[in-house]
């Protein structure tokens, strides 16, 4: 058993020494750091510093769990060799839209797919870039003119039973 322990924590440190692409976003003066290839793998911290000081730490129990679970830890994105072609299944139906919107288009099928992909992925990290500013705009709106906010409870009656909105009436967030 002893064995297995030491063979474990070996092989939690070989992985955890891989380089493997991280995140660090800062709301509210918190730093979260995130994995995104080791999905659910984050750490934070009140400094910079602090967050990427349990950055290995965070990196080696997720990595850990994962091998007790009896799961594979996935390779870093960055030693996978990508030849731009990968093959993709899918039903007749669809693959009849597919080709019938390209033909619309005027392209090549492969040509509308990449283009199609392309908007999806660049839409998605284009959504995940505004919401995070835009939360990090409204946290320091709130900071800044939190007297003129109203709470959540100004607008329930009863049971939770919306009411109208206060008129003219400023009142601080609680």
């Amino acid at each position: 058993m002893r064995d297995m322990e030491l063979t474990l924590k070996k092989r939690v440190r070989e992985l955890a020494r891989r380089n493997y692409t991280f995140l660090v976003r800062e709301s509210d003066g918190e730093f979260e750091i995130t994995f995104p290839q080791l999905r659910g793998c984050r750490t934070s911290g009140k400094s910079l510093e602090e967050a990427l000081g349990n950055m290995e730490e965070a990196k080696a129990a997720w990595i850990g769990a994962i091998l007790l679970s009896g799961r594979s830890v996935p390779d870093p994105v960055d030693s996978v060799d990508f030849s731009g072609r990968f093959i993709v299944r899918c039903g007749k139906s669809l693959h009849r839209a597919l080709s019938e919107m390209a033909a619309l288009e005027g392209v090549s099928l492969n040509q509308f797919i990449v283009q199609a992909l392309s908007e999806r992925v660049g839409g998605q990290m284009a959504v995940s870039t505004y919401r995070h500013e835009a939360k990090t705009l409204m946290g320091w709106l709130q900071k800044k003119f939190s007297s003129c906010f109203w709470s959540e409870s100004d607008f329930e009656g009863p049971k939770g039973v919306p009411l109208r909105a206060p008129d003219n009436k400023f009142k601080q967030v609680a």
